[in-house]
């Protein structure tokens, strides 16, 4: 489900033919992929976490099934993937988070910029479609913050896939969506 949603949410984007390569591409990685759950308990989306770096945590890649994007329930969504893919930054001690975003995706970069990030670079050919990108960067408050064992997320395995509810910090371990 996690592999059609990115499918759907970067279809001109992605280099992944099938699955098999999807899967891959995120073990290669090393990559923690995460479910986004809505107050249904219903899969509308993911994110791909990279391992933490010189300080900085690199967001792969965000998607929703596109009947959520633009939409209250999506963004309530993504504000709760946001805040938890923060709290995962700063246990983890970055200072930074940083991703890439499509030059012809405004909404998506407007977004961002509301979320306190801000484009560092510019990129006239990125992706593999020739599409540029705007790599942006969040500096992580140095506020304190109390980190709880259940709402940081846990890395996806092949028996289980963390999903995070919109409504709850609590991760949900169902079988086998990866399968």
């Amino acid at each position: 489900e996690i592999y059609e949603i990115d499918r759907e949410a970067f279809a001109d984007l992605d280099p992944y033919q099938n699955y098999d390569e999807f899967k891959n591409f995120i073990s290669d990685n090393n990559m923690s992929t995460y479910a986004v759950k809505d107050s249904n308990g219903n899969i509308i989306g993911y994110y791909n976490l990279e391992p933490v770096r010189n300080g900085d945590l690199y967001i792969d890649s965000i998607g929703l099934k596109p009947q959520y994007r633009n939409s209250r329930k999506g963004y309530a969504a993504i504000r709760q993937a946001w805040d938890n893919i923060t709290e995962y930054a700063k246990s983890n001690n970055a200072g930074t988070m940083s991703l890439h975003v499509d030059k012809e995706n405004p909404k998506l970069k407007r977004m961002y910029e509301q979320f306190g990030f801000e484009v560092k670079e510019t990129y006239d050919t990125y992706y593999d479609n020739g599409n540029g990108a705007y790599y942006m960067e969040y500096v992580i408050p140095n506020d304190v913050i109390e980190i709880s064992e259940s709402s940081v997320p846990t890395q996806v395995t092949d028996d289980t896939f963390p999903v995070v509810d919109e409504n709850s910090q609590e991760d949900v371990h169902p079988n086998q969506i990866l399968a």
